[in-house]
């Protein structure tokens, strides 16, 4: 299952754990990115959502295909949100946290990326 929402400034994709939906996400990703005009930034914004997708895959689903990652891409000006959400659970005091690792990225004169910054909520 892969499902995909595209907007005028950003995509919206839900999927299966599975590596193939990985790839599938990343193709998405490039189109969006090269509409956008952003083909010399192509490669690191694809290796960035790859390592955050996969990392989604192994640790947060642990490669089962019966759960769902999540993964919001969005240009808002010069700043390009990423967002991935994996079906994880945190156990906390007396309720589990859900887990969501946004990424942003500035465009100037160079890339800049914020890596990996947790926002934990209840569920």
């Amino acid at each position: 299952m892969l499902e995909v929402s595209r907007r005028a400034n950003g995509i919206d994709i839900s999927f299966s754990a599975t590596v193939d939906n990985i790839d599938r996400a990343d193709e998405e990703t490039k189109r969006f990115l090269w509409k956008m005009g952003l083909e010399t930034e192509t490669f690191a914004i694809r290796l960035s959502v790859r390592e955050g997708l996969l990392n989604a895959l192994q640790h947060g689903s642990f490669s089962d295909p019966r759960k769902i990652i999540k993964y919001w891409l969005r240009l808002e000006e010069k700043l390009l949100i990423i967002e991935i959400e994996d079906e994880m659970m945190i156990p906390h005091k007396d309720k589990e946290i859900h887990c969501i690792f946004p990424r942003i990225l500035r465009f100037s004169s160079i890339l800049e990326l914020n890596l990996c910054t947790w926002i934990l909520w209840s569920a």
